[in-house]
C-alpha cells in the first residue's frame, strides 16, 4: 500500500490517498498505461492513482503543442 498526494485534475484540490499503484506523470505514457491497465483489469480501477507536478492531465504537452504552434496531433 502506497500513502501519496493526488491532485484532481482540472479541480485544485489535493488530498492524501491510499493506493496499490501509483503512477507518476500524466503525460501520453502514463495515461496509455492507465488505458491499458483497464482494458486488461477493469476492476483495477480504483486501486491506482495518477500523480502529476502540474496537477492535471497532460499539462507539459499541451504546453510543448502551443509553444511549437502544433493545433493537434497528425501522426
Amino acid at each position: 500500500m502506497i500513502t501519496a498526494i493526488a491532485r484532481l485534475p482540472g479541480s485544485g484540490k489535493t488530498k492524501w490517498t491510499q493506493t496499490d499503484i501509483a503512477i507518476l506523470g500524466a503525460g501520453p505514457q502514463g495515461l496509455t498505461l492507465v488505458t491499458h491497465l483497464l482494458q486488461k483489469k477493469p476492476k483495477w480501477r480504483h486501486r491506482f492513482v495518477i500523480i502529476d507536478s502540474s496537477g492535471d492531465w497532460l499539462t507539459a504537452w499541451r504546453q510543448q503543442f502551443k509553444a511549437l504552434e502544433i493545433p493537434h496531433l497528425r501522426s
